[in-house]
């Protein structure tokens, strides 16, 4: 039984591959243990992966702005709140 875990540690031990299913579960076989990437690589390579293909990418890069998306929340939300109190 192969045992997946999701850890960031486990992505860069060596003998432990690194798996996104649809592009290389072959590489499963005979292992105890994978590793997968976190969300935003497995999407992006999920996009990326015909592409790397036809073309041969060498590299890619990406950014994820989780934080910024909170901030713009939480502004909303004062502006919503402060348009409430000043109704009153």
């Amino acid at each position: 039984m192969t045992k997946r875990k999701t850890q960031s540690a486990f992505r860069y031990k060596e003998g432990i591959p690194l798996v996104v299913p649809e592009i290389n579960a072959e590489t499963t076989k005979g292992k105890k243990l994978i590793a997968n990437p976190n969300c935003t690589t497995a999407i992006g390579l999920m996009a990326v992966w015909p592409l790397h293909k036809l073309f041969g990418l060498k590299k890619m890069v990406m950014s994820v702005s989780y934080f910024n998306m909170n901030i713009l929340l939480i502004g909303r939300l004062f502006l919503f709140l402060a348009s409430q109190l000043d109704s009153i």
